[in-house]
């Protein structure tokens, strides 16, 4: 019997950082025009991601790469029966894979697109993380609150804060008004994401740039299943999974289909 493991789905859906879009004409131009200089300007970079959840007082860490245009690569520990692993979830451009120590799965990315109204980018995708700009287009300019400029850990940063309402412009499903505000720091040096702030449940994500703009190996970015191992294709079950979130939270009927 294929011995099987819930950590890759759920590895996938934890590490899933679903995009909100926020209004820019709430944002001054000049702050615009400086965040897409300076993230224009990385091509790549590694970051120590911590997530920390107030209600819980958990924490988890996150080494994440990242290279121009499309490929990233995620180092997660866990604990797997019982032994201590590093999880890997790497998209080496056109699959996405996902590596506890002993299973592996490969999701085609397109499929996470059933979420969106529109045709949407890698970094939306991604959830901003990329690119900080993404985040900052399409949605109502009354969702969005430009905080100002603040510091962290002794750097400058552009604070803008968005409500609920901001999913709203980018997905097909009605986003309750429960989820909250979401807050991001982005910071004026470099042109990138240094925090996010959920309101609802408290989660913090801290972005920790250990390098930018370093010519990381293209190897970080293939994952060669080692030898026997049988990887489950799991893109049907995805898309399955979402259709039904799709269903429960129901189609926003500005862009519902007949």
């Amino acid at each position: 019997m294929k011995k099987t493991c819930a950590l890759p789905l759920a590895f996938i859906i934890a590490n899933l950082t679903i995009p909100m879009s926020v209004a820019t004409a709430e944002v001054p131009e000049s702050v615009l025009k400086l965040i897409r200089e300076k993230a224009g300007r990385v091509t790549s970079f590694k970051a120590e991601v911590t997530k920390h959840a107030s209600a819980t007082g958990q924490s988890q860490r996150q080494i994440i790469y990242f290279k121009r245009p499309n490929k990233t690569r995620i180092e997660v520990p866990a604990v797997v029966d019982g032994r201590e692993v590093v999880a890997l979830s790497i998209f080496d451009g056109t699959t996405q894979w996902v590596y506890d120590g002993h299973t592996a799965t490969r999701l085609d990315p397109s499929v996470w697109r059933m979420l969106f109204k529109d045709e949407v980018s890698f970094d939306q995708i991604m959830g901003g993380w990329t690119n900080p700009l993404a985040l900052i287009q399409g949605a109502p300019a009354d969702t969005v609150t430009y905080l100002g400029q603040r510091e962290e850990e002794g750097k400058p940063m552009y604070v803008v804060k968005a409500d609920s309402r901001a999913y709203q412009a980018l997905h097909r499903v009605k986003i309750p008004d429960e989820i909250g505000a979401f807050e991001f720091w982005i910071g004026i040096e470099d042109g990138l994401l240094h925090k996010g702030l959920t309101e609802t449940d408290g989660e913090t994500r801290t972005f920790h740039y250990m390098a930018i703009n370093e010519e990381f190996p293209e190897s970080l970015f293939v994952f060669t299943p080692p030898a026997g191992l049988v990887v489950e294709d799991i893109t049907d079950q995805m898309a399955s999974r979402l259709r039904r979130a799709i269903h429960k939270l129901g189609e926003d009927s500005t862009t519902a289909k007949p």
